[in-house]
């Protein structure tokens, strides 16, 4: 892997384990954020990129796929097994902006993400 691509990864994985962090993350909220690490990438790279690394921190245990209405936040949040994970993530439909009003698929951030998002700071060799 190139410097450059190991550092847009480094970003990309800072950009979704941040948005996370913040709260609730829709998965079309995940593509906007690493829209902004990579703005001269298509569009279907762009998803692929974003995909692979999601379906990654899934698998790590550094992010929760949940489904949840974004109007009820954590009230209506059911979480989604890592066995079921891939699917979703797989799924173009996944991706897709919803109404506020209706369930979507997204993410949190886990301590175990939290404490990968701080080493990706650690300069220490």
């Amino acid at each position: 892997m190139s410097q450059a691509n190991a550092d847009a990864s480094k970003q990309m994985m800072k950009a979704l384990l941040w948005a996370g962090i913040e709260g609730y993350c829709p998965l079309w909220q995940a593509l906007w954020e690493v829209n902004a690490v990579l703005p001269d990438v298509s569009e279907q790279d762009r998803w692929e990129a974003t995909r692979q690394l999601v379906q990654s921190l899934v698998a790590r245990g550094a992010i929760q796929l949940l489904w949840y209405m974004p109007l009820d936040g954590e009230k209506s949040a059911r979480v989604v097994e890592r066995a079921d994970a891939q699917p979703l993530i797989s799924q173009a439909e996944s991706w897709v902006v919803r109404p506020w009003e209706q369930e979507t698929v997204g993410y949190v951030t886990t301590d175990k993400g939290e404490a990968l998002y701080r080493s990706l700071f650690d300069t220490a060799p």
